[in-house]
């Protein structure tokens, strides 16, 4: 399978080894911010073999000055835990 310049595949993913979680966690926020997400709850856990469901990160909160984000967030918050 060929990659793409913005495809990750398994072994770099595996490459990360226990930096993948604060890899992920950083990129997360990066994006948050970068999407010019306002008011913004960010949580983030390093608890990865907690038994929640797999539920490692949730954005709460948010507002978006893009109206197609802002749908999705406000349907996301619909269904928020």
């Amino acid at each position: 399978m060929s990659l793409g310049p913005f495809d990750i595949g398994a072994d770099q993913i595996k490459a990360l080894g226990a930096r993948f979680t604060p890899f992920v966690n950083r990129l997360l926020d990066l994006e948050a911010k970068a999407h010019g997400l306002k008011g913004h709850l960010l949580t983030i856990t390093t608890e990865e073999h907690t038994a929640d469901g797999g539920v490692d990160a949730a954005l709460r909160g948010a507002e978006s000055s893009n109206p197609r984000l802002q749908k999705a967030l406000e349907r996301e918050a619909e269904g928020a835990l």
